[in-house]
C-alpha cells in the first residue's frame, strides 16, 4: 500500500500538469491577441514558467509510473528526475518572482477594486506550495525507492526455502 504522502505526490503532479497546461495555454492566448511588445515578451518569458511546471508533472507521473512501488530509480529514469527537479526549481524561482511582483503591484495600485490581482496572488501562492511539496518529495523519492526495493528483496530471500 502506497504511504499517504506518495498518493498526494500523485494528485498534486496531476493538479500541476493540468493547471500548467491550462494557464500557459491562456497566456499564449493572450501574447496572440495583444499588440504591446512588452507585454508579449514578459507574458512570454512568464509562460515558460507554466510550460516547465506542466513539463515537471508529466516527467514526474511517467517516473512514478515507471518505478513504483519497489523498483530503483537508476539510468534514464534517474536523469529524468533529476531534470524534473531542476525544472521545478525553475518554475518556483519563477513563481516566487511573480508572487513579489503582485505584492508590489498591488501595493502600488491605486484602484479600489484589486480583486483580479488578489486571486492572481492567491493562485499562484497555492501553486509555490504545491511545488514546494512536490520538490520534497522528489529529494526522498531515490531514499523511499530503494528502501522499498530492499524490503521486497530480503522478503524474497526470506521466503526461499519456506513450504507454507
Amino acid at each position: 500500500m502506497l504511504p499517504l504522502s506518495w498518493k498526494l505526490y500523485r494528485v498534486i503532479n496531476y493538479l500541476l500538469l493540468i493547471s500548467g497546461a491550462i494557464l500557459f495555454l491562456s497566456l499564449i492566448r493572450l501574447i496572440v491577441k495583444t499588440t504591446d511588445k512588452e507585454y508579449q515578451l514578459v507574458s512570454s518569458i512568464f509562460s515558460l514558467v507554466f510550460l516547465f511546471t506542466a513539463s515537471q508533472a508529466l516527467i514526474n507521473l511517467a517516473v512514478m509510473v515507471k518505478t513504483f512501488p519497489d523498483k530503483l530509480l537508476s539510468g534514464a529514469k534517474s536523469r529524468w528526475h533529476f531534470f524534473s527537479m531542476t525544472l521545478n526549481v525553475i518554475s518556483f524561482s519563477g513563481l516566487i518572482f511573480a508572487f513579489f511582483s503582485l505584492l508590489s503591484e498591488i501595493s502600488r495600485s491605486n484602484s479600489l477594486d484589486k480583486t483580479g490581482l488578489l486571486i492572481m496572488l492567491l493562485i499562484i501562492s497555492v501553486l509555490i506550495f504545491l511545488l514546494l511539496f512536490v520538490f520534497f518529495c522528489q529529494l526522498s523519492l531515490k531514499k523511499y525507492l530503494k528502501l522499498k526495493n530492499t524490503s521486497l528483496i530480503n522478503s524474497m530471500i526470506d521466503s526461499i526455502g519456506r513450504h507454507d
